[in-house]
């Protein structure tokens, strides 16, 4: 199950390095669309009981946290240079925290209902997608030309690194 969860993943994440998919979607689509994943994954696990649906979801799930979470450190290395080491570091502490009282939550709803479980877990999520969502609704894709701000900071930051790092 850990390899097929990391396997999957990866897949994800290098989809969205190789193909360039930050660069042509906007960010809040693709949390959008890997919060549905989730969801859809979670659901999976709390009412269907067979092997193989336990591995659809468990791979759904996977794809989800490999798809969200390059986009939000992609977003914070937009931050101003006098903020990204803050911003990382808060970054990594969220992450922390919802490992922690996610296993936590996850155990004791496993305990005392089981399977179900996993619905109660999807209760954050929908939360998050409403959060999410909503701007959703009437999204209309733009030219490339329009670009907000912060996608062309992290444009900015990302060519100077690699620029300093290749002359080297």
């Amino acid at each position: 199950m850990f390899a097929e969860c990391s396997l999957v993943m990866l897949a994800v994440s290098a989809t969205l390095f190789f193909t360039s998919l930050m660069d042509k979607a906007p960010a809040r689509a693709l949390i959008t669309i890997g919060l549905l994943l989730a969801l859809a994954g979670l659901a999976i696990l709390a009412w269907h009981r067979a092997i193989e649906w336990m591995y659809v979801g468990i791979s759904l799930t996977a794809a989800a946290a490999g798809l969200v979470l390059p986009v939000i450190s992609f977003l914070a290395v937009g931050a101003s240079s006098q903020r990204l080491g803050s911003t990382m570091g808060g970054i990594a502490a969220a992450a922390g925290l919802g490992r922690t009282l996610g296993s936590g939550a996850g155990g004791r709803l496993f305990g005392s209902m089981a399977q179900l479980g996993f619905a109660w877990l999807a209760l954050p999520l929908v939360m998050a997608l409403s959060w999410t969502g909503r701007s959703m609704l009437g999204y209309r894709r733009v030219v490339h030309a329009t670009q907000s701000a912060t996608e062309l900071r992290m444009r900015r930051v990302f060519s100077s690194f690699f620029m300093t790092r290749s002359s080297k």
